[in-house]
């Protein structure tokens, strides 16, 4: 007798909204090149895609950006989908935070608001933010939401900017009661420049950063992480390799839409591009996002066989962005795997 496989039902539970790829801020490692809005749907647009994902089925949204409050209209399309009762994640700089978008927030409060602090001072702050005043503004709209007893988290992906302040903004943490939340990926721009990679970490330093010191501290994603999960392995930790070209939940439990109205595969490999007033959401999500998902390795990929596979954090669409080719190998993930892999043999050793 044979078992049959047990089919996982695809409901996109989860919808990356990117409602501007507009930001106030120049980040020098950040993978959207600057714009200047054209193109960005309206409000009513927003509503009528955000109607599409409650008749899907969608439980939560995540808005983000480019810089989210940068939108003049960021009120009506963050109220519209918080009175259709979706659990709302903002990303956001917190450099606009105000008293005014603070009081909103609390009238109609999200499950939490994630601010990116790549410092935890000026100079650190504004080197990579490249904006004069920003650190000032950034702290200001924390004190602001913490005033307002907003649920707040923060960010911080360390590079080579910033590293050497990792005490200080480990303290900064500590000091103001956040949980530690800390990143080391950094991707080429959406343009296809790679002049960000430039600031990524040794990995070396990554594995001693991010590598926990005993097994006790191995913990698995939660709802809670639900913002920060949206790409890589699935279950982080894991060395057994079955051979899954894509390994994440996207096309399965997470939808990614930009700010033209188009639902992309997910935050890296955004083409092909089906626009929602073309093609209905669940055209796209059944059929044309299976279609990507059985995709399989290339006979030839040295990927496919790596005994490192799932705990990789390549993935086809990093592939894609930054070799062109979604079967091919990154280097820094290759290195990084490896160092990643002996450090959890040695603290797994008895």
């Amino acid at each position: 007798m044979h078992l049959q496989r047990k089919m996982v039902k695809k409901v996109p539970l989860v919808a990356k909204l990117e409602v501007t790829h507009r930001c106030n801020l120049q980040c020098r490692h950040c993978y959207i090149p600057p714009s200047s809005g054209k193109g960005e749907i309206s409000f009513e647009k927003w509503r009528f895609i955000i109607d599409e994902l409650y008749k899907a089925g969608s439980i939560w949204l995540c808005l983000t950006g480019g810089e989210p409050l940068v939108r003049e209209d960021f009120f009506d399309i963050y109220r519209y989908a918080y009175k259709k009762g979706f659990i709302l994640i903002l990303l956001t700089n917190a450099t606009l935070m105000d008293k005014k978008t603070a009081k909103f927030l609390r009238e109609y409060p999200p499950f939490y608001i994630a601010v990116t602090l790549n410092g935890a001072t000026k100079d650190t702050y504004e080197s990579i933010s490249g904006v004069e005043g920003s650190f000032e503004n950034v702290m200001n709209g924390l004190k602001i939401m913490r005033e307002y007893k907003l649920s707040l988290r923060l960010r911080t992906t360390f590079l080579t900017l910033n590293i050497h302040e990792e005490e200080t903004i480990r303290d900064f943490y500590r000091d103001n009661g956040f949980q530690q939340s800390f990143h080391t990926i950094v991707e080429p721009r959406l343009d296809g420049s790679t002049d960000s990679c430039k600031y990524r970490l040794p990995p070396g330093k990554v594995v001693e950063i991010l590598r926990p010191e005993s097994a006790a501290d191995y913990r698995r994603p939660s709802a809670r992480d639900i913002d920060e999960n949206s790409c890589g392995a699935d279950q982080p930790g894991r060395t057994t390799n079955s051979g899954r070209f894509f390994r994440c939940g996207a096309g399965i439990w997470q939808v990614n839409i930009n700010p033209f109205g188009e639902l992309i595969f997910c935050t890296f490999l955004r083409k092909p591009a089906w626009s929602l007033f073309k093609y209905s959401l669940r055209e796209i999500f059944y059929e044309r996002l299976e279609e990507i998902r059985a995709r399989t390795f290339s006979p030839a990929s040295i990927c496919r066989n790596c005994e490192f596979l799932e705990s990789c954090e390549r993935c086809p669409a990093r592939a894609f962005l930054e070799c062109g080719d979604s079967n091919a190998p990154i280097d820094y993930y290759c290195k990084l795997s490896s160092l990643s892999a002996e450090k959890d043999r040695k603290v797994r050793q008895p």
